[in-house]
């Protein structure tokens, strides 16, 4: 059977690019992590975090945004039997089960859910879960990569998720 593909416009088409950003008010820090993808399809964070005090300058968290999404690899090497989880590391949580509840995550990265524009920017799709694995709950924002609307997005879906869990 053949399907009936429209050929998209490579125009202001931008590289899938990933990173996490993991928000303690208990710990007061901020952490920024890049991730890489492996050769089997997978996304892995990278060692290369940007550790920030929490809160912090909101030009700062602008920066580290763009940078920690400047750090993403296309290719990484995997081993399954030596995996590493580099913000558990940074952080400062004594447990993986502290960092959990401790921490909220937001996962930022390249929107590819539409077609861009022929002078578009590079659109950041920015979303959380603020109770995982309760997914009661799931907090999505986009925007360009400019200015300063990326760390907007990011302040006002964590002072949501900030919300939703007290």
């Amino acid at each position: 059977m053949f399907w009936n593909k429209k050929k998209r416009s490579q125009a202001g088409k931008y590289p899938y690019r990933a990173c996490n950003i993991y928000i303690s008010e208990k710990h007061q820090q901020i952490l920024f992590v890049p991730f890489g993808r492996a050769d089997i399809g997978l996304h892995i964070e990278q060692e290369n975090v940007i550790v920030d005090t929490w809160p912090c300058k909101f030009q700062d968290l602008q920066t580290n945004i763009e940078e920690a999404l400047n750090r993403y690899q296309l290719l990484v090497p995997y081993d399954k039997d030596n995996l590493v989880w580099h913000s558990f590391d940074l952080s400062k949580a004594k447990t993986r089960h502290s960092f959990e509840a401790d921490y909220i995550s937001l996962h930022l990265s390249t929107d590819t859910t539409k077609e861009y524009g022929s002078h578009e920017k590079e659109r950041i799709r920015v979303s959380a879960e603020p109770n995982p694995p309760d997914s009661t709950y799931s907090l999505t924002g986009c925007s360009h990569l400019t200015d300063t609307r990326i760390a907007q997005i990011t302040l006002d879906i964590y002072d949501a998720c900030v919300k939703i869990r007290s």
